[in-house]
């Protein structure tokens, strides 16, 4: 009798402790799964950055330009 008591209270452990372990994978893979899309999204803000940049650099170029043209020859 000791022994299927014990056998069955170990067997509970066991599933307890597998659904315990199920859990934490499931989190683990959803936190890495966030954590990749959270990466994603960081790159693609940082090419629109760079685009925006670009952007701008040329936008002051043309700024320059126009604005020494305004002024003629000196």
């Amino acid at each position: 009798m000791k022994f299927n008591l014990l056998s069955g209270i170990l067997l509970i452990l066991l599933l307890i402790t597998s659904a315990y372990a199920f859990i934490q994978k499931t989190d683990a893979d959803a936190a890495r799964t966030m954590a990749e899309q959270n990466e994603e999204v960081a790159i693609r803000s940082e090419e629109a950055a760079l685009r925006q940049e670009k952007i701008a650099v040329t936008l002051k170029e043309q700024l320059e330009m126009c604005r020494a043209k305004e002024q003629g020859p000196r």
